[in-house]
């Protein structure tokens, strides 16, 4: 049976050390790990070419629609607010020239 060792710990007093040799390797994972998803994402395009265009045009329509009801909700409180000035207006001019 093999004696077990103890090695002692090189960055045992310096933890800012091994807390930035840590960070550095998990962005080293986020960083391959985002390159396995673009990978991931040209094979499925080159293998579903129709499907991909389908999906694309798809999420520009809804987007569209989206961005055209904030415009429009835009549009119909500002306009609701105008009525509302002219009504005051309106209601001031008739208490002025009595």
């Amino acid at each position: 049976m093999k004696p077990i060792i103890f090695y002692e710990n090189k960055y045992e007093d310096n933890h800012l050390m091994l807390c930035g040799i840590y960070v550095c390797k998990a962005l080293k994972n986020l960083c391959l790990c985002v390159v396995d998803m673009l990978h991931f994402f040209k094979r499925l395009i080159k293998r579903y070419p129709f499907v991909a265009l389908f999906v694309v045009v798809f999420t520009a329509v809804i987007f569209s629609y989206v961005e055209i009801g904030k415009a429009r909700a835009e549009r119909d409180k500002l306009s609701h607010e105008l009525y509302v000035m002219k009504q005051k207006t309106e209601k001031w001019e008739n208490i002025k020239n009595r």
